[in-house]
């Protein structure tokens, strides 16, 4: 940015800069915010010169993203950072630095997931200052990213913020210890084994378990023996993560216990530490259609054919979580099913994860209605859901070709939209001349827009001659409304099977926004003309995202 001051300045002091100067012109425009002029003046000087001129580019892009950023109203400081995305990390690290003054904690957030995916030093200093946010989600947020990076302040900024939340609260920080590591926050991980709250000992229980420290061994196997059912099943659950094979006989008492929760977890345990001998026992349970007796057999080695049988259940709950408990076998079997929720009828039912009482196992609920239920509840299951649904869709993937194509066959043709994405992505993945046949199928079948274009793309991208199609759409898409993304989703409200945590574009803006990075990057004069003409002429709003992807097409 050190050119654009000089010549702001340049601009500014000498009386006929102005006019002796078409980059001095240009840097004035800019400066006055006159994009429209300082474009014209740069396009005359590109028909001149036949070269583009990478700095100004930079310079013009950053000076529009830091308006964005700065601006009062949220959707652009969104799009803003949007486009920051696309750029340097030193460029996007200047961005987040303006856009954590925000008092907007949507921006708060989408700027903290940023920061998640930049590799700086700097980093650690911004999301110390997010830590302050008078936010609390927005905190816990931050404090997430701080543990993982292991940062050296996370342990006292923890200790801080627990003696001022009251202690229901401190649920949520085991976890984050157990991140860190250090001998400083295990020493308060180890605290919290005892903690006056039972839920607070249960989420220690399970940090130490997911976090492989069998150097709590010790505290687990106390609450093996204790009388209340969630600390047995909890420590029953971590003992096996553990491989505690000295813990084998207390866990063959409490497979008799009174609630099947513990029944499970001391039977899924024994499995984990080589008892084999208990795996027709759990199939047994899993006839009881308990659903978190279903999830449990997910890791139980010859349970497919038990979970089969589930699937030809009457209830949709069973049919559901029989069919993802299946999932990881890659068995064809689960695929009726699987369709059952990746393609939306009127009934668009919703998935809700539910936990058991000691937090060791989760199912999945059916919701009938999940927009309905996210209104009258303040939920987020619509989000959740399209969560999973692009899970599993990623999931099956990984059956055999011939299964795969079947699926995506079946929501194209049921115009599943906001799967069209993932699905044009995972058959550019595989790649094979089976795919590319039912893209080029599907580039030319009428009826079905959004899949036609994406399947385009996705020909324009693996080097098939679209490149003229392309072109149309994108000069017919100029003005396209304003870009629109999805709901956000907190670290608090991810599962095992869903991790989308960024700024995500909704089907219409996404295609959009893909078709000009496929042109982006290509690095091209043709291609850093069509987004200049789009930054132009195009909506005012999509401009932020743009000037991203403007940066990234120079690099």
């Amino acid at each position: 940015m050190g050119s654009f001051r000089t010549f702001i300045i340049f601009c500014l002091v000498g009386s006929n800069a102005l006019f002796a100067a078409p980059n001095a012109q240009m840097y004035f425009f800019l400066s006055q915010g006159k994009i429209h002029e300082a474009l014209n003046l740069y396009e005359a000087q590109f028909t001149h010169d036949k070269k583009h001129d990478p700095e100004f580019i930079e310079d013009l892009s950053m000076h529009l993203l830091q308006q964005g950023v700065k601006s009062d109203d949220p959707e652009i400081q969104l799009l803003a950072l949007y486009g920051a995305s696309f750029g340097s990390t030193q460029n996007a690290m200047t961005l987040c630095d303006l856009a954590m003054r925000s008092g907007n904690p949507m921006t708060q957030l989408a700027t903290i997931q940023l920061l998640g995916h930049l590799q700086d030093d700097r980093c650690e200093e911004l999301l110390v200052r997010a830590f302050s946010s008078q936010f609390l989600p927005i905190r816990f947020e931050a404090g997430q990213q701080l543990a993982i990076r292991k940062a050296k302040q996370a342990t006292g900024l923890f200790q801080s913020l627990m003696h001022h939340l009251p202690d229901e609260f401190h649920v949520f920080f085991p976890d984050l210890f157990a991140l860190i590591g250090t001998q400083d926050a295990l020493s308060h991980l180890k605290k919290m084994l005892s903690h006056r709250v039972k839920q607070v000992q249960l989420a220690s229980i399970l940090a130490v378990a997911n976090h492989r420290r069998d150097d709590f061994l010790p505290q687990v196997r106390s609450h093996l023996t204790h009388k209340d059912p969630a600390e047995q099943e909890a420590a029953s659950y971590a003992v096996g993560m553990l491989q505690d094979l000295t813990s084998l006989k207390t866990l063959e008492q409490l497979k008799e216990s009174a609630s099947l929760n513990v029944r499970i977890a001391a039977l899924s345990s024994m499995i984990k530490l080589g008892d084999h001998s208990v795996i027709q026992e759990v199939k047994s349970l899993g006839l009881t259609k308990d659903p978190f007796v279903i999830a449990a057999l997910k890791d139980v080695p010859t349970a497919n054919d038990t979970l089969a049988l589930l699937l030809h259940d009457p209830d949709r709950g069973t049919r559901c979580n029989a069919a993802l408990a299946l999932l990881p076998h890659r068995d064809p079997r689960a695929i009726p099913t699987l369709l059952e929720i990746l393609i939306h009828d009127a009934s668009d039912i919703g998935l809700y994860p539910i936990r058991s009482l000691g937090g060791t196992m989760m199912s999945w609920k059916v919701i009938p209605s999940k927009g309905a239920y996210d209104t009258i509840n303040k939920t987020n299951v619509s989000a959740i859901t399209t969560s999973i649904r692009e899970y599993i869709l990623t999931e099956c993937a990984q059956f055999s070709e011939p299964s795969f194509l079947r699926i995506a066959r079946a929501i194209f043709d049921k115009r599943q939209n906001d799967l069209v994405p993932t699905t044009v992505h995972l058959l550019e993945t595989i790649g094979s001349q089976a795919t590319l046949q039912l893209l080029n199928q599907y580039a030319e079948k009428a009826g079905t827009p959004l899949v036609r274009d994406y399947c385009r793309l996705a020909l324009y991208r693996s080097g098939e001659k679209q490149d003229d199609i392309l072109e149309l759409w994108v000069k017919e898409k100029t003005k396209a409304p304003l870009i629109s993304f999805r709901p956000l989703l907190s670290w608090s409200e991810k599962t095992s099977e869903n991790s989308q945590y960024t700024l995500t574009p909704e089907e219409e803006s996404r295609l959009y926004i893909e078709t000009l990075m496929s042109i982006a990057n290509k690095h091209s004069d043709k291609g850093i003309n069509t987004l200049i003409r789009i930054l132009k002429e195009g909506n005012s709003k999509n401009s932020y995202a743009i000037a991203g992807l403007l940066l990234y097409a120079i690099q």
